[in-house]
């Protein structure tokens, strides 16, 4: 069975973004909401299989230890708290229906993530790597500007039963098991040119040919939900801006002026693109004008239009020098999380890690 391990080899601290959002051990209303199967804190779920008839739960001791690692005891409750969070990161992905059956799933993975968080922070440990509490600072500021306008922080935490306190402490761990991992592997993930040569040859037409395309601004004249009467005003009114652009006013001021259309604060630009991204009749004018023209009115479902097409760009391929830094990137992306994975893989296979009778 394929186990639930969300140990990630990016940054570790998007884990705390989901505490803030989830909570970080009890039970809220959408977990609660699946009524299929109970996976609070004392419910007895570690031994009844997962096609086993619903029971009423045997109440447990949340501070029972269930497993040690490395000789560090962690209690039902702590394995819980994770149950908890996982189901969280599961909610709208998977049919409450199926979470009964996956019980036992879920719960592994809870125990999996535990464990190797308790080895890499042995290993944060051993290794004497500190975090000071300018990063700290750093981040924590991070999440302010990421909070909804007149939401805080400390809103926040107080509704999962976080304190900042908690929360610096948890983000320290955090920030320590990343500077970790990237120190264990950072000789390991620059890709070599033959690799990045590779890639560009055995890719070149999902990512590397480019389709036509053109770059050109609009004013629109929103018709939606408009009568005939309002339609034809509308109508009236482009035909009005058209001729006076026609006369040589600047299409852009125009743009900002009078365009229903977002793309007016930046003078109507809508940058770059394929035929395909458009609508038929608006990419019908924006691929036949001449650059520089201004286009016939053009109608679509979404009103009035008058194109100006500023450049084209024909068919072809990328070259491997302009391609060279996102071939890069995404090698580099590959590498580290094949590094992570198997440096965790090799602390877990060599770990002293004892299940409990509690179990």
């Amino acid at each position: 069975m394929k186990k639930i391990v969300e140990v990630s080899s990016r940054m570790l601290i998007g884990t705390l973004l989901l505490t803030l959002s989830w909570g970080c051990g009890g039970n809220n209303g959408d977990v609660a909401a699946f009524d299929d199967v109970d996976l609070s804190a004392n419910a007895d779920v570690f031994t009844a299989p997962a096609d086993t008839p619903r029971q009423p739960p045997t109440q447990r001791d949340p501070n029972e230890v269930v497993l040690r690692v490395e000789g560090e005891d962690i209690t039902r409750g702590e394995v819980m708290q994770e149950v908890d969070m996982l189901m969280g990161r599961m909610r709208g992905q998977v049919p409450p229906e199926q979470m009964a059956a996956m019980r036992e799933e879920i719960v592994e993975g809870a125990k999996e993530n535990l464990i190797v968080r308790r080895l890499l922070l042995g290993q944060v440990a051993a290794d004497m790597i500190e975090v000071d509490d300018e990063e700290i600072d750093e981040v924590i500021g991070m999440f302010r500007q990421q909070l909804p306008p007149g939401s805080s922080l400390e809103d926040q935490l107080a509704q999962v039963g976080m304190t900042m306190s908690d929360l610096r402490s948890n983000l320290s761990q955090e920030l320590a098991v990343n500077r970790l991992l990237e120190q264990k592997v950072a000789a390991l993930i620059e890709p070599s040119e033959e690799d990045i040569v590779a890639f560009y040859e055995e890719n070149l037409d999902a990512f590397f040919t480019l389709p036509e395309t053109v770059e050109a601004s609009h004013i629109l004249l929103n018709t939606q939900d408009m009568d005939e009467a309002e339609v034809e005003m509308a109508r009236q009114r482009i035909e009005e801006i058209r001729e006076e652009l026609l006369q040589g006013a600047d299409f852009a001021s125009f743009a900002e002026l009078h365009s229903d259309c977002p793309s007016r604060v930046e003078g109507g630009s809508l940058g770059r693109f394929p035929r395909e991204q458009m609508v038929p009749p608006f990419a019908e004018a924006a691929f036949s004008q001449e650059i520089g023209e201004i286009g016939d009115i053009v109608e679509t479902q979404f009103g009035f239009h008058i194109v100006l097409v500023t450049e084209r760009h024909e068919a072809g391929v990328q070259a491997l020098d302009e391609s060279r830094p996102q071939i890069a990137s995404h090698l580099e992306r590959e590498k580290r999380d094949d590094a992570v994975r198997d440096y965790i893989q090799n602390l877990r296979e060599t770990a002293d890690v004892e299940l409990l009778e509690a179990l």
